[in-house]
């Protein structure tokens, strides 16, 4: 049964539950105040008689009586909303409630599952020596001006180059609304000291965000480019998502999975002080639709991935927010000076190869 037909086949329930009682009460108030009974069509008659012959309402007592009357309509569709908001509110908390879980289990999805194992006691960090040319580099990759950029914005912010901007200055893109998203979400976790690179690839794989915590690193990647409206099929070979027009990308999912094993891989080989370090893969949709949802989510689980929304350009509500999810991640102590080199460095030689083996 479609949701709409449902919720049609609701309002009638509690229609005519309200109109039930509200009948009831009125019967039974008019019956003791007035001796009226307003199912029986002589007391009906009696009333139009008197009208016909020319009575005129005098006392407050016939004024109240013809008052109740004209207020039964009006009163009755206030108690229908009482009811409503009764009958419902169970319904309404169990939606809730469902949608906490949904959104509990998404984060759950994105932290994986806890490692029972007993890990033995990592090694100490090494401090890792960087070029200058690694270091610029970085700094790029964490959003970082360099002074030539600072001079340029200090001149674009004088009255005349304003003046020359404003008078030039494109209507606003989506993809501009995105980007400020974007933005918004790093400068909250630099806002709590949390380690950040920004747009950058692992391997072949495209990530937007990577923020390093003590509690192990986030990676968040944006939806794919080709489309607004997907469609996945994991259950193809290889998988896929479908676009509005049937084109066929590379599943994001599989795309996020090997960026997080090329990473664990590296911190593996390279870095034996990183190699237990929890490795979370987020997608974060900002724009667009997604269709089947509810078949996704088992996947999202078996795989340990998550997906959410933000902003008001992604049309997909049954995705749980990024909210929560973001709170969390300010919540979590920042990462020491050594673990922020190691991913940075690391984060560096990925993007110099293909090869996530």
């Amino acid at each position: 049964m479609g949701k709409g037909r449902t919720n049609r086949l609701q309002s009638a329930v509690v229609a005519l539950i309200a109109a039930a009682f509200f009948f009831f009460v009125t019967h039974r108030f008019f019956l003791r105040v007035w001796h009226f009974d307003l199912i029986r069509p002589k007391h009906w008659t009696h009333i139009w008689n008197k009208w016909q012959n020319g009575w005129v309402i005098q006392t407050p007592k016939e004024i109240a009586f013809f008052g109740a009357l004209l207020l039964i309509i009006p009163v009755y569709f206030v108690v229908l909303r009482l009811f409503r908001a009764l009958l419902t509110a169970p319904a309404v908390w169990w939606e809730k409630r469902r949608r906490e879980r949904l959104l509990e289990k998404s984060i759950a999805a994105a932290k994986g599952p806890e490692d029972k194992t007993p890990k033995s006691k990592k090694e100490s960090q090494k401090v890792i020596k960087m070029t200058s040319n690694e270091f610029k580099h970085i700094e790029q990759l964490r959003g970082k001006k360099a002074p030539v950029q600072h001079a340029i914005e200090a001149n674009a912010a004088t009255p005349d180059a304003a003046a020359a901007t404003r008078a030039v200055a494109p209507n606003v893109s989506p993809a501009a609304t995105r980007f400020d998203l974007w933005e918004a979400l790093v400068k909250q976790f630099e806002a709590k000291h949390i380690f950040v690179l920004r747009r950058m690839k692992i391997g072949s794989h495209p990530v937007n965000t990577i923020a390093v915590t003590q509690d192990g690193l986030f990676l968040m990647f944006e939806p794919p480019e080709n489309g607004t409206v997907w469609t996945p099929d994991e259950q193809a070979v290889p998988p896929v998502w479908r676009s509005e027009n049937g084109a066929a990308v590379p599943s994001p999912l599989s795309a996020m999975m090997e960026a997080r094993d090329a990473l664990r891989g590296y911190f593996a080989r390279h870095s034996p002080q990183m190699a237990d370090t929890s490795v979370y893969c987020c997608m974060i949709f900002d724009y667009g639709e997604l269709k089947n949802v509810p078949d996704l989510m088992p996947i999202l689980e078996s795989q340990d991935l998550s997906v959410l929304r933000m902003g008001d350009a992604f049309k997909t509500q049954s995705l749980p927010d990024s909210g929560a999810l973001i709170e969390y991640v300010k919540s979590l102590p920042p990462s020491s000076q050594e673990t922020n080199d190691a991913v940075a460095v690391a984060i560096l030689d990925l993007m110099e190869t293909d090869d996530t083996v």
